[in-house]
């Protein structure tokens, strides 16, 4: 939260009316208050509900005793709201994508077939890149072997060389930082990679691995959320998977996956730039 002078103070939007926001952009509230709600929900989000959940029953009815019934009445629906989350399942039922049961050898047998390669792939890296906000963007790179997340070789990037949203650009870096240091270190190649996004994202990965001397050595694919589809690098067509098969189902769970990772790096960073 910055602090808003009188030029750029703007009215708050509908959220604020209907008691869903505190209007932080509009300075509807102090920065003392607002730095006060950030870390208490950090502490709730972190696990600490018992302790923030007793703070703030203790000042409820300290503003009760103070005479300050509408300020109490407002953490009472604040603690009421944080209450009524037990019924919505435990933070950790959605800290991962819900991911049906595959049949992981049939997965990998799937992509040996589609992909054409001499032996099923053993590691498969997803990559992703998020934006928070115009000038900062992130990214993640994960990594499953035999078809499990492999939480050792996950990495996050703050992406360095690009200015504003571009997403090509994103995950180009992240594509050079990764396999460079990779040969580098003369580390394992992956099998498959596979990019969060369109044809646009499988080209400019394609030219960063072309240019590295390994587009030969693994499978390039992206899959986007929208329709579903796969494309691979080679003929730059949809990959031949049928939409319910091991394989595709397989290739979804490693692109949600590299997704999550990079948005909880982006609220890492994000939570970082309010408290500051």
């Amino acid at each position: 939260m910055r602090e808003n002078d009188g030029e750029s103070r703007r009215r708050p939007c509908l959220n604020f009316y209907i008691d869903r926001c505190t209007g932080p952009c509009a300075g509807m509230i102090s920065r003392s208050d607002y730095r006060e709600n950030v870390r208490r929900l950090s502490m709730f989000v972190s696990g600490s509900r018992t302790s923030v959940l007793d703070e703030l029953d203790k000042k409820m009815r300290e503003l009760s005793e103070a005479l300050r019934y509408e300020d109490a009445a407002a953490m009472r629906d604040q603690l009421n709201a944080l209450r009524s989350l037990d019924q919505r399942g435990s933070l950790d039922d959605t800290s991962h994508p819900v991911v049906a049961p595959i049949d992981l050898t049939e997965g990998l047998d799937d992509l040996q077939q589609a992909l054409a390669l001499p032996s099923r792939p053993r590691l498969i890296d997803g990559m992703d890149a998020s934006n928070l906000g115009a000038s900062e963007a992130v990214g993640a790179v994960v990594t499953f072997a035999d078809g499990k997340p492999q939480r050792g070789g996950y990495r996050r990037f703050r992406i360095k060389t690009v200015e504003g949203q571009d997403d090509y650009a994103a995950v180009s870096e992240i594509a050079e930082r990764r396999y460079g240091r990779l040969l580098s270190e003369n580390a394992a190649l992956p099998d498959v990679v596979l990019v969060d996004g369109g044809i646009g994202h499988l080209r400019a990965v394609r030219s960063v691995l072309d240019a590295l001397g390994i587009l030969e050595k693994t499978a390039l694919l992206s899959l986007a959320k929208e329709n579903e589809t796969v494309y691979g690098a080679a003929a730059m067509l949809p990959l031949e998977l049928p939409p319910r098969s091991a394989g595709k189902r397989l290739l979804m769970y490693v692109r949600d996956e590299a997704h999550r990772f990079a948005q909880h790096y982006h609220h890492i960073l994000r939570r970082k730039f309010i408290l500051e």
